[in-house]
């Protein structure tokens, strides 16, 4: 399978290239700025002064160009990233059992809150069974239990819910 030269250059290099596009930009911004604000009419500076329009036109498209660049030289990591969050979010939910996983699903789905009178209600699942798995859950620091009078709302814990808002329930 053939890799693309963008996925066999490293982060660092990607940085490093980003970089000096970055200096390159701030530099022919500092000459551009220089040369407005100096009478000097020889050498570099004096080219910048002549054709000023032209540099302020460069600099735009200088920086319209690394911001482009930076996007997407960056944007593949960021998708690399979101894909290795999810697969260790599905590699997560493996380690809980059928009715665990169904609830914290379940919590994913309701924004990471509900009540346990909501869990119970799932299918195969009793106020009992319901109990002891909020216990468990709770040991196994997946879920915070807050109690509200009488009924007891359940939070998914922000790392769980974190790691699973990307997965499509």
């Amino acid at each position: 399978m053939k890799q693309s030269l963008l996925a066999s250059v490293s982060m660092r290099k990607r940085m490093g290239i980003w970089l000096v596009f970055a200096i390159l930009f701030l530099s022919v911004l500092t000459l551009t700025t220089i040369s407005y604000f100096t009478p000097a009419q020889n050498g570099l500076v004096g080219l910048f002064v002549h054709y000023h329009f032209e540099a302020m036109i460069l600099i735009g498209l200088l920086g319209i160009g690394i911001g482009a660049a930076s996007f997407y030289l960056l944007g593949q990591e960021l998708q690399a990233s979101q894909e290795k969050v999810l697969n260790q979010s599905t590699l997560l939910l493996t380690f809980l059992n059928p009715l665990e996983k169904e609830c914290v699903l379940f919590l994913v789905k309701n924004n990471g809150k509900c009540y346990q009178s909501d869990l119970s209600t799932l299918p195969g699942m009793t106020r009992l069974k319901a109990h002891r798995m909020v216990g468990k859950l709770h040991e196994r620091k997946i879920i915070h239990i807050s109690s509200h009078g009488k009924a007891n709302e359940i939070v998914l814990v922000d790392a769980w819910k974190n790691g699973l808002a990307e997965m499509s329930v």
